[in-house]
């Protein structure tokens, strides 16, 4: 955690062009062939709350499927939980 902490105390310290070509970089690593939107040109002060909102669902919903866990939950072990089931009735 002390290593991911520092690397973007690293990110913050870079100029705002360099971030922008990390950013292209992470997602092409990600897996979608580094198809960022371009930032937008307008203001953050003249995008309307909904655009905002929008803007970060988009975001959000775009790095879906990218993380991984190391826990599982109920439905990939299923098959053991049924069994256990079955065998204790």
């Amino acid at each position: 955690m002390e290593k991911l902490e520092r690397i973007i105390e690293q990110v913050r310290r870079l100029p705002v062009k360099d971030r922008r070509r990390l950013i292209v970089v992470l997602n092409r690593s990600l897996g979608n062939g580094g198809k960022t939107k371009k930032p937008a040109r307008k203001s953050v002060s003249k995008i309307s709350p909904t655009g905002r909102r929008q803007a970060a669902l988009d975001a959000f919903l775009a790095m879906a499927g990218t993380a991984h866990s190391d826990y599982t939950d109920v439905s990939t072990d299923k098959y053991r939980h049924l069994a256990e089931i079955y065998v204790n009735g």
